[in-house]
């Protein structure tokens, strides 16, 4: 832990020269409290800065950032856009996700991050520690195409639990995350040019898989019912998130989901549902489209990414039974990306003993801190932010605000801030309609929200 705050300080100090010389950081009681980590950590990365003669001070007396030293820059390389496909140059256009400050993820706020504090990883650790004793054969050569069959099984009664999602381990697919599910179904079932609805706004990574294959992206205005299905023109595909949407939160009312599913049955089309909010959702909210679909055209994809820690890469979709052998070929050929170890051990956290507790304690952690981050909103926030709030849970807010925000003013001001903001603004394809940002609180210690309000009210003014 402490190796990741000194990479970002450093990282403010040296290369985005965020701190001028003279500077005064934080002292390490303050910095721990708002960072919800503990004192020590920070102690041990300041004396690693200190080291590196970034900062000077000493304990007790004050911190404060040092002239960095001068850096030397290779020489651009030439420009060659030029020699990248028609494909590779709207992947550049869509978003420079190679340009994304990942250390960012680790700040206040960042979208899409678990409650890693209450992970257990010390079991997490036993179980591949069991595994890699005595190895058996499929966990060194590989696993089966559609993924290992214990974990399929594992999977099949843990969406069936947890969200009343009807599947034989058959129908599984392991996948690497929810991004690599939708681009196995975009490439097995779309042609290039092929037309897809995506809502507006939306998930910028459905938007990115289907301008990668080339498919003509409809964006679908979503409005408090979820998406207006009476506005979509003609296509072969709909990518939705009827139980809680990204970024607004809504969730589909029943007249849409009618509605959308009387479209695919009589236009033929498929309906790809995302569903990466299910371990936070509340017992209470709106089950999967999945339950509803009579006619088998609904594709079901969830994540482990949100729930366990984001570099466990594994995920899953639930196909119709008509596509299984048809995406198992495909598969055949590309392979799942997950490794046989992961699936592995995910298998057996799931099955063991404890995994029920802890999806409890997830869901109730994050709605404890839901509760925390709606009072420290209504505590410092202004007449000009409105936070839409629900029923269903979740790990994130949308707060809208009658000022446009822009993204990059927005991300350019929270780093110093030592937060992780990103506007909704992110998530149009097309004209905005609706200005705000969106604020992940399960990775949040409840004793680090406060002081993050008050930071992120600094941010927006």
């Amino acid at each position: 832990m402490y190796q990741q705050l000194y990479t970002q300080l450093r990282d403010l100090i040296v290369v985005r020269r965020q701190f001028a010389p003279g500077t005064r950081l934080p002292a390490s009681r303050t910095l721990a409290d708002e960072l919800g980590i503990s004192r020590n950590t920070v102690l041990l990365a300041y004396q690693r800065l200190r080291q590196d003669n970034c900062i000077d001070g000493a304990p007790g007396a004050g911190t404060v950032v040092l002239q960095p030293p001068p850096t030397r820059m290779p020489p651009p390389s030439p420009a060659r856009c030029d020699a990248l496909s028609d494909r590779a140059r709207a992947a550049v256009a869509n978003g420079p996700g190679h340009l994304i400050d990942r250390s960012a993820c680790n700040r206040p706020f960042a979208v899409g991050m678990p409650p890693l504090d209450v992970f257990p990883s010390s079991l997490w650790g036993k179980l591949t520690a069991n595994r890699l004793r005595n190895p058996p054969v499929k966990l060194l050569s590989g696993c089966e195409t559609l993924g290992f069959t214990p974990l399929r099984e594992a999977i099949a009664a843990y969406v069936g639990l947890m969200r009343g999602v009807r599947c034989r381990a058959e129908q599984i697919v392991v996948t690497r995350g929810a991004e690599n599910a939708l681009d196995l179904v975009i490439r097995s079932l779309l042609e290039p040019g092929d037309p897809i609805w995506l809502e507006e706004p939306g998930t910028i990574e459905a938007r990115a898989a289907a301008t990668w294959h080339g498919q003509r992206v409809c964006p679908v205005r979503v409005d408090d019912e979820g998406l207006v299905v009476s506005e979509g023109p003609d296509a072969r595909m709909a990518v939705v998130t009827p139980a809680r949407q990204l970024p607004l939160g809504t969730a589909m009312s029943a007249r849409r989901r009618e509605e959308l599913l009387g479209w695919a049955e009589r236009t033929g089309s498929w309906i790809v549902e995302l569903d990466t909010e299910a371990p936070f959702l509340s017992p209470h909210a709106t089950p999967p489209l999945q339950t509803q679909d009579a006619n088998g055209q609904v594709i079901y994809v969830g994540t482990f990414r949100n729930l366990l820690f984001p570099e466990v890469r594994a995920g899953y979709c639930v196909l119709p039974e008509a596509l299984v052998d048809p995406i198992s070929a495909v598969l055949w050929q590309s392979g799942s990306g997950v490794s046989a170890l992961i699936q592995h051990v995910l298998a057996d956290f799931i099955n063991y003993q404890y995994f029920p507790r802890y999806l409890r304690r997830v869901r109730d952690v994050c709605a404890s801190r839901r509760a925390t981050l709606l009072t420290a909103l209504r505590q410092h926030g202004a007449d000009w932010l409105t936070v839409r709030e629900d029923a269903a849970g979740g790990s994130f807010l949308a707060c809208l605000t009658d000022h446009p925000i822009d993204e990059k003013t927005l991300t350019d001001r929270a780093s110093p801030a030592s937060l992780s903001l990103h506007s909704i603004d992110r998530y149009y394809a097309g004209q905005r309609q609706l200005s705000g940002v969106v604020l992940g609180y399960a990775a949040v210690g409840e004793a680090a929200i406060a002081p993050a309000v008050q930071r992120l009210m600094d941010v927006l003014r």
